[in-house]
């Protein structure tokens, strides 16, 4: 039963919806050891799916880290930011070594503001390379159809 089922089956057990509230407050915000250690596991383990968009992706991390703390576990900005970085795949390689290069420490809202800049920029030249590829491909149609 995933996660969504379990807080469903709670609910429909409740008579009150304020008793489900408290029932599912109880259930998730545990600070048991074996809640502890999946949430862990799961900030541990994040990966930016390429589907996500950037910001898709530092939000999740911050849930991540926010369930962390709701555990009782310090979550320290240093940390929610290395692991922003170190969830992205290989085409955000040279972003992450010139973050990680600077001085200072590193914050969410640098990486954040860094990251996001990186997506434009990654964005804008895919746009110009579809404009290139349209542009070359409607030059070969225009010889193709002229007899050249």
């Amino acid at each position: 039963m995933d996660l969504q089922e379990q807080a469903l089956a709670i609910i429909h057990l409740s008579c009150e919806w304020d008793q489900a509230w408290e029932t599912l407050a109880e259930t998730y915000a545990s600070s048991d050891m074996t809640n502890v250690m999946r949430v862990e596991e799961l900030f541990g383990k994040a990966r930016k799916d390429p589907k996500q968009s950037m910001s898709q992706w530092i939000a999740h991390v911050k849930g991540l880290a926010t369930q962390l703390r709701e555990v009782g576990i310090d979550v320290t900005t240093a940390r929610i930011a290395n692991r922003i970085l170190a969830g992205l795949g290989k085409e955000f390689q040279g972003v992450k070594a010139a973050l990680r290069a600077r001085s200072g420490r590193l914050t969410v809202e640098v990486v954040t503001q860094h990251l996001l800049n990186a997506e434009m920029e990654n964005n804008d030249d895919n746009e110009l390379q579809i404009i290139g590829l349209n542009a070359t491909v409607s030059s070969t149609t225009i010889v193709n159809t002229t007899g050249v």
